[in-house]
């Protein structure tokens, strides 16, 4: 299950295959600063029991199965990443200028 404290450690990003039952496919990530660094598997989650969720912490709990790392998922976390870590450089270096 994933773990992290203040932006870093383990988490599920994505929301793909969804079927009628409720569950979806999601790939738990390594992350820092809530950006997705590096991939670590995917899953088959369906939700159990709803907890609080928030930008710091969450308590849901969900029912996983190990599912193939899905390539899409995968390809969308490094673009979010790209993306992101672009926006920041591009605002430092606007930063710098001033």
């Amino acid at each position: 299950m994933p773990l992290s404290f203040n932006g870093i450690g383990t988490r599920y990003y994505g929301h793909a295959e969804e079927s009628d039952s409720g569950s979806y496919t999601a790939t738990e990530w390594i992350i820092f600063l809530w950006l997705p660094i590096a991939p670590l598997r995917s899953w088959r989650v369906s939700q159990r029991r709803k907890g609080m969720d928030t930008f710091l912490y969450s308590n849901a709990k969900y029912m996983v199965k190990p599912q193939p790392l899905n390539r899409r998922q995968v390809l969308l976390g490094y673009l979010c990443t790209i993306v992101a870590v672009a926006i920041m450089v591009v605002i430092w270096v606007f930063v710098r200028r001033a």
